[in-house]
């Protein structure tokens, strides 16, 4: 239902952006047939593309400048193929430039100031305790006192606990990280709330069900695999979303994240903390940096070549074969010819003392 009411009102955007757009253009709100019609193009395709870069998936939990960003890449798909398809019907000669740039630009500012409006209100009420998403936890004490203070720490996400299963058998789960105490089967939800704890696997499938619990996390090591498909195998009629958040604090020294790779998830122990990309600019630097140098150096180096190949036979630059490397090749050593001149001096002066002698 909210989907398609963002869907309605984004078109109700875009058209008043175009209305605006000729009332600040020409003062008047007498469009033409073709601005009718770069309207409609935007409309549906809009429709059509702003689905397939997420923009109407579900922003709970998400981070706003991410959103906006493919919020505006979207727009900007839709702006670009409608001006396509106009200049297809030979018609843009018709469009004012002005209008066309006023109403990307406005109608773009709209939806996305909306879109923040919205989300921004969403926060401020989930903040407050309204539009709460229930949620099962399923973990041993560390792990799952890990994300019980987490939900406590954010409740703007709109995320509310309401059981706990204890996969190790204890009788309480002290979600505060006050152990060692003796008390009923509860625990410390958002807000100071007591949370039941349980320890039978059918309570809390039953709990789910009659409850109508949302979702239910599964805060389990990998290790758990068993564990993971009762779950699935449990609850794969129910209308209940099953998330997976492994327990990964064993890896914790390493820098490791979640990614994509060939299509499938996989956990980064360690990376490259720089890209390729990243790279560019510092090798951009370093071959500007060195071109500079050997510019402005250039004058002193033809000045040394000059000297060298005047007081001294032979080329200015000289090469020597070296022993082999562990390659097995014969690396060749090129080096100015000036740095041995000195030495070839005095080897000749030994050489001429001796014959005197």
């Amino acid at each position: 239902m909210f989907a398609w009411s963002a869907r309605f009102l984004d078109v109700l955007l875009i058209i008043a952006g175009g209305l605006i757009a000729h009332s600040v253009r020409f003062a008047t709100l007498d469009i033409s047939d073709i601005e009718r019609l770069l309207i409609a193009f935007n409309s549906v395709l809009a429709l059509l593309l702003f689905p397939a870069f997420g923009v109407y998936d579900p922003w709970r939990g998400k981070p706003l400048p991410v959103m906006l960003a493919r919020v505006a890449l979207a727009w900007i798909a839709v702006v670009v193929t409608g001006l396509l398809l106009a200049f297809t019907l030979h018609r843009m000669d018709s469009v004012s430039r002005l209008w066309f740039a006023y109403s990307t630009v406005i109608s773009g500012t709209l939806i996305i100031a909306v879109k923040c409006a919205v989300y921004s209100g969403l926060r401020l009420m989930r903040g407050r305790g309204f539009n709460q998403r229930t949620v099962a936890i399923v973990g041993a004490q560390g792990f799952a006192r890990t994300l019980l203070a987490h939900l406590s720490s954010t409740p703007e996400q709109g995320v509310t606990p309401v059981c706990l299963l204890d996969t190790i058998g204890d009788e309480e789960l002290h979600a505060s990280g006050v152990g060692g105490m003796q008390g009923p089967a509860t625990a410390i939800g958002k807000g100071g709330t007591r949370l039941p704890a349980l320890n039978d696997f059918d309570e809390l499938v039953e709990k789910v069900r009659a409850e109508e619990i949302n979702e239910v996390w599964l805060a389990l090591p990998l290790s758990q695999e068993h564990t993971i498909y009762r779950f699935v195998h449990a609850l794969r009629h129910d209308f209940v979303n099953l998330r997976l958040i492994p327990d990964t604090r064993s890896i914790s020294l390493f820098n490791h994240s979640m990614t994509d790779v060939a299509g499938l998830a996989t956990i980064n122990l360690t990376t490259s903390p720089v890209s390729t990309l990243q790279m560019w600019p510092k090798m951009l630097f370093d071959r500007l940096f060195a071109a500079t140098a050997l510019l402005a150096l250039s004058p002193l180096l033809i000045a040394i070549a000059i000297a060298v190949k005047m007081t001294s036979k032979g080329p200015v630059f000289f090469t020597q074969s070296a022993r082999a490397r562990m390659d097995g090749r014969s690396p060749s050593t090129s080096s100015a010819r000036w740095r041995c001149t000195r030495r070839t001096r005095a080897t000749s002066r030994r050489r001429r003392a001796t014959i005197r002698a």
